[in-house]
């Protein structure tokens, strides 16, 4: 048995969140962020910068197709890993640059439906930017 009060109500939720879509797609608002202060450890908010360099050190990367995090610890059991290095593949991703994972091991992955992916790298990693003024 169905409740005309709550269908109503249903479909005035809907038409209502229905409305405010089309109004967010019509009216986009740009986002703006604050110009930053010359030093990155006096930051007081968000502001805008474009890294030059971030470079990072891969050590294992990979797809899964369960999620690896859902326990406290890394479960790797439903992952397959697509590169490993025991030193590291460092790359470097800042900007517009692209990146060669030249120095694993890459591995294609058997046929699947992989709906999560990992990266193993090291805790420590290098960013150097350049400060845009508005």
């Amino acid at each position: 048995m169905s409740n005309p009060k709550f269908q109503n109500l249903l479909l005035k939720a809907i038409a209502a969140s229905g409305i405010c879509l089309a109004s967010t797609l019509a009216f986009p608002e740009k986002i703006q962020s604050a110009a930053c202060e010359d030093n990155p450890g006096t930051f007081s908010s968000n502001c805008e910068g474009t890294p030059e360099r971030y470079e990072i050190t891969i050590y294992e990367m990979g797809l899964c197709t369960g999620d690896p995090l859902t326990g406290t610890n890394f479960d790797g059991s439903t992952c397959t890993s697509t590169l490993t290095s025991t030193g590291g593949v460092t790359v470097d991703i800042g900007g517009s640059t692209t990146a060669s994972l030249a120095g694993g091991t890459a591995t294609r992955p058997p046929n699947n439906t992989y709906k999560y992916a990992y990266i193993k790298m090291k805790k420590y990693f290098w960013v150097a930017w350049k400060l845009h003024s508005k």
